[in-house]
C-alpha cells in the first residue's frame, strides 16, 4: 500500500468512516464530528479503538514486539527514617 500525501476537501472528511488525532498530548483520540456532522457512526470506531489499545500497550511496555522502543525511567527517592 502506497501512502499519498495531498490536500483534501472537507467533503472527503464528511464521508470518512473514521478519523483521529494523534500526538503526545491527546495520544490517540477519535474525531466523531466535523462541522456538526458525524464521522462514520459518530462514535469511536474499531480502527481507532484498536490503535488506542495498541498505543497504550506499547508506551507501557506491554507489547513485547515494541519493547525496544521504550526506555526505562527511574526516580530514586529517599526513604524517611
Amino acid at each position: 500500500m502506497d501512502v499519498v500525501e495531498r490536500p483534501i476537501d472537507r467533503t472527503e472528511v464528511y464521508l470518512a468512516d473514521e478519523a483521529f488525532f494523534c500526538g503526545t498530548g491527546v495520544q490517540i483520540t477519535a474525531i466523531t464530528k466535523v462541522d456538526h456532522r458525524p464521522i462514520g457512526s459518530g462514535k469511536i470506531g474499531a480502527v481507532v479503538s484498536d490503535l488506542r489499545e495498541l498505543y497504550d500497550n506499547v508506551v507501557r511496555g506491554r507489547a513485547p514486539k515494541y519493547r525496544s522502543w521504550c526506555a526505562p525511567v527511574y526516580v530514586e527517592e529517599k526513604v524517611a527514617a
